[in-house]
């Protein structure tokens, strides 16, 4: 295809051409002309007219307006970096025609000037009713883009998604941002997808792969950080209106946002919780104290509460009110909420002691990323008749292992979730977030799939107290052994369902599992077992072959027919 046609399209209802048609047709102001910059070869110009529009096609290059013309369209010339130069030129087409929408196919990432010219286009069409803007945006962080870049490949093409003439690449974020701060407020989305993009090549990448385990694992953290994972082309429709100030600094961000989740029935332990706060030896951090599906009355009390703390730990904490869902719904509101780099969490019977943020800094700052798991202690509790309400019946202890095993974890729940600090980012960038339908177990489901891809960094010291209640409502009795089996199996079935990456030091442990006392006594039981099986199929086949025709065929021919039939049945049993 010669350079001048290399970008003449035909128009498909199934097509990213299409997905354009369908915002032009809801948003367009009816009777208006349709002004196509950058129009190319006019691939829209015959359904704009089917739809009713009057449509004007403008283009730097005069191939195509040349064509438009021929085929009775009207069309022009114009420079679309020179953007000051644009809107006269607009203005001459109109003719003082009404304006029905602005369409930009494929050519804004191929201007250095594109937010100049946005932002005197949004003037434009404000000052003549409010025409929308219709664009269609080639998607750099489409899968396929984004897994070669990993191998250390670009691969620049003479058309699609990394065409040799962008000068600019746009992904989910700024194909909202950048009109935004030009005055184009976002009021339809039509994208266009595609699985295998013109960046599918060559074939066979592992990376590309959803069979291997590397290729499932970054499809997963890719499908999970962001929508747009298959967006081929952003096709989204733009009203005018004022540009979008650049959101205001809030200043330095705290270590840590302490999300302390209540309901309003424990005053007593929650008084505890806040007083174990305003002990901490490291001031670097604020609290979320969120309520859950808390009446009225019970919030009060709660707020009442805070304001009888010092200023010291008051003016630390942010009463955050949350309604419906189940017991992650209320974190991942917290979450949102958060300004901490870090994010740790407790339940209002829970305490922690005066380390529990300087220890938890302290390792965050040796191992950034990743979580960081500390000691916790536990102690049994009951309700009582004391002033307070309860009381202790054991004296704390340390049950739970010293550091994070991932095997083990992968197996049940070993650690309260009072022990863990998670960075911030790894929810909003990997897109993990606390499963809103487990009714139990929610803590599990979110240590187990972020701490394959953070890792765990841990410390010895005790940091904070779990009270388990022995008798009073708690999740042990407020939910059902069978709930607790189903989320297990829900958690479970999401672990067999991705790949799992194992940190330094973990084959090891495997190799040492496998060849444990235990684990042979099992295989040899299990071999044993197989074996049996095989020899009662063995005597079912020799049976069967003695019963039918053929019995009378030699001893040692009957003998090898049987042995190659069971050793094809127990292949078949692997």
């Amino acid at each position: 295809m010669s350079v001048e046609g290399k970008y003449q399209f035909e128009y498909d209802e199934a097509s990213v051409y299409g997905h354009v048609m369908a915002l032009v047709r809801e948003h367009a102001v009816a009777g208006g002309v349709v002004l196509d910059l950058g129009a190319g070869y006019g691939a829209i110009a015959e359904p704009c007219r089917a739809a009713g529009f009057a449509y004007a096609g403008l283009d730097a290059e005069p191939s195509g307006i040349d064509d438009l013309k021929a085929r009775g369209f009207e069309g022009g010339v114009v420079d679309l970096e020179r953007w000051d130069e644009v809107v006269p030129v607009l203005d001459r087409v109109l003719g003082g025609r009404p304006l029905a929408a602005i369409t930009m196919l494929d050519t804004i990432e191929h201007l250095l000037a594109g937010p100049a010219l946005l932002r005197a286009l949004a003037a434009f069409a404000a000052e003549r009713g409010g025409a929308p803007l219709v664009v269609s945006i080639p998607n750099v962080a489409h899968y396929d883009v984004a897994s070669k870049l990993l191998l250390g490949r670009w691969d620049a093409t003479d058309t699609g998604l990394l065409d040799r003439t962008h000068v600019a690449f746009y992904d989910a974020r700024t194909v909202v941002s950048v009109p935004a701060a030009a005055g184009w407020r976002q009021v339809g989305e039509n994208d266009f997808s595609l699985v295998e993009s013109d960046q599918h090549f060559p074939r066979g990448l592992v990376v590309q792969s959803r069979t291997t385990p590397l290729g499932m694992l970054l499809h997963s953290v890719r499908s999970g950080a962001a929508p747009g994972l298959w967006v081929n082309q952003f096709v989204r429709a733009y009203a005018p209106g004022a540009p979008e100030a650049a959101v205001a600094d809030e200043g330095e961000e705290p270590f840590a946002s302490v999300l302390l989740r209540t309901q309003g029935r424990r005053p007593d332990t929650l008084h505890d919780a806040l007083l174990s706060l305003a002990a901490q030896t490291c001031e670097d951090y604020e609290v979320l104290l969120i309520c859950h599906d808390a009446p009225d009355d019970a919030v009060r009390v709660v707020e009442g509460l805070v304001a009888s703390f010092p200023p010291e730990l008051a003016q630390r904490v942010r009463v955050v009110r949350v309604s419906g869902g189940r017991r992650g719904t209320p974190l991942n509101a917290g979450v949102r909420a958060a300004r901490g780099r870090y994010v740790v969490i407790l339940d209002d019977d829970d305490v922690v002691m005066a380390n529990w943020i300087e220890e938890f800094a302290r390792v965050a700052g040796t191992a950034p990323g990743s979580i960081v798991r500390a000691v916790v202690a536990r102690q049994d509790f009951v309700v009582g008749e004391s002033d307070r309400g309860y009381e202790a019946v054991t004296a704390p202890v340390t049950p739970y292992p010293d550091h994070f095993d991932l095997l083990g974890h992968l197996i049940d729940n070993w650690s309260p979730l009072c022990g863990f600090a998670f960075p911030r980012q790894a929810f909003a960038e990997l897109g993990v977030w606390f499963d809103d339908e487990l009714t139990v177990l929610e803590d599990w489901d979110v240590v187990v799939t972020l701490a394959p891809l953070c890792g765990v960094a841990c410390t010895t010291e005790p940091t904070s107290v779990y009270r388990r209640w022995i008798v009073g409502s708690h999740s042990g009795v407020d939910h059902s052994d069978e709930e607790w089996d189903a989320a297990r199996h829900i958690v479970r079935a999401r672990l067999d369902a991705r790949p799992v990456l194992l940190p330094p030091g973990e084959v090891a442990r495997v190799r040492h599992l496998f060849t444990s006392h235990d684990y042979q006594q099992a295989r040899a039981d299990r071999l044993e077992a197989e074996n049996a099986e095989l020899h009662r199929r063995l005597h079912t086949i020799d049976a069967e072959f003695r019963s039918s025709t053929s019995w009378k065929v030699s001893a040692p021919v009957r003998w090898v027919g049987a042995a190659a039939a069971a050793a094809r049945a127990r292949r078949r049993s692997r």
